[in-house]
């Protein structure tokens, strides 16, 4: 969209791996978790929209090969396509708990691992449907990972009625990415909504009972009981077709402010991205904005326009009836003031450096990010104009 916005008239094909139209991914954890809506619900735009602006749009056919010397793409189907330009939006896939499995009641090593059942990634449309069937058959979950996924399915699960036990390998909630006065309200509104909180918890296997998992064994030799296990320990970029083809690679597909890769006619966006800073350093954000920001730098600098005004990049997550947002650059290293809520689980912390602010944590307060949110785009944008 972002192609023909920016008065792109040549031929477009946009392939997807799924059997869906382009989504949205952020509810697959949250409401569509908790609720009973189907994929069609999540669809960022319906076909019409495509065929108006005369995008084919080719669903459950993934590209499995890149040939960049003749400027083809090949399909699983085995069609081929040729393009001008190319842009990989291949987001990222779930990082996969590396641990053995044993058997619960030998404690033999159990070779095969494949099959183990109730063992659960979320990043497509079609795990979360896996994961929702699931809840309904089973009592007690087990969310690996104290971060967004983790958190998120915990609190969408016990909501159907699941007991929740939440594993985090720290001693904090969300630990890298939150001011602990913000960890503490979403420590306190878990427990308080019946989800159990193990923290220092180090799980070194799952234990199987046939070929189910039925528990996760900890480094101080307790097993936590589980009949459905979700890993939500990060997320690594998808980078199997840049690598074929030889394209630089940090942590994901590299790329300038354009999204323009290593080949000078293939571009990268989203969480595939790495973004090559004016300091050398580099950066990939995971976030739908960040997408969306890196979609229409892709296409000004297809169609040889002035690049888009930037924008400071922010995220949010849902958990229970709580929502967490953040914005900007709110590390642990910035200098922080923080301001209550007229209830307990409402704050506002400010992110500063050298005095100036650079980036705010939100918990439910949605207005006063809003205002935050504005405020740092308009500085940002007289900072970029004076570069």
């Amino acid at each position: 969209m972002s192609l023909r916005e920016a008065g792109y008239t040549d031929r477009i094909v946009l392939i997807a791996a799924e059997p869906y139209l382009p989504y949205q991914r952020p509810p697959l954890s949250k409401a569509f978790l908790a609720g009973d809506a189907q994929p069609a619900t999540l669809a960022l735009r319906g076909e019409p929209a495509y065929a108006r602006h005369d995008i084919e749009v080719m669903v459950g056919d993934a590209v499995t090969a890149i040939d960049a010397a003749r400027a083809l793409v090949q399909r699983a189907s085995g069609a081929e396509l040729s393009w001008d330009h190319l842009v990989l939006a291949v987001g990222g896939r779930p990082s996969e708990l590396d641990v053995p499995i044993i058997d619960g009641a030998t404690g033999d090593l159990v070779t095969s691992t494949s099959s183990l059942e109730g063992v659960h990634l979320l990043r497509t449309a079609d795990d979360a449907l896996a994961l929702r069937a699931a809840a309904s058959k089973v009592s007690r979950l087990v969310a690996i990972g104290g971060s967004f996924i983790g958190l998120e399915v915990a609190a969408s699960l016990s909501s159907r009625g699941v007991a929740a036990t939440v594993l985090v390998r720290g001693d904090r909630l969300m630990s890298r990415v939150v001011h602990p006065y913000v960890a503490d309200i979403f420590r306190r509104a878990h427990l308080a909504r019946g989800v159990s909180l193990e923290f220092g918890a180090q799980v070194t296997a799952l234990v199987a009972d046939g070929r189910r998992v039925a528990a996760v064994q900890l480094s101080d030799g307790r097993r936590v009981e589980a009949d459905c296990v979700v890993v939500g320990i990060g997320l690594t970029a998808d980078t199997a077709l840049a690598e074929q083809i030889g394209l630089v690679i940090d942590r994901g597909i590299l790329v300038d402010d354009a999204g323009r890769t290593s080949h000078p006619a293939i571009y990268a966006a989203g969480d595939c991205a790495t973004r090559l800073l004016a300091s050398g350093a580099t950066e990939r954000t995971e976030s739908v904005h960040n997408a969306v920001q890196q979609a229409k730098a892709v296409a000004a600098a297809i169609v040889e326009a002035a690049p888009p005004s930037k924008q400071v990049p922010w995220f949010w997550s849902d958990q229970f009836d709580l929502k967490l947002q953040t914005v900007g650059d709110t590390g642990h290293d910035t200098d922080t003031t923080v301001f209550a809520g007229d209830t307990p689980e409402k704050l506002v912390v400010e992110h500063r450096r050298d005095g100036v602010l650079v980036g705010v944590t939100a918990v439910s307060s949605p207005r006063e990010f809003l205002q935050y949110r504005r405020e740092l785009d308009r500085s940002h944008a007289v900072v970029n104009a004076q570069a």
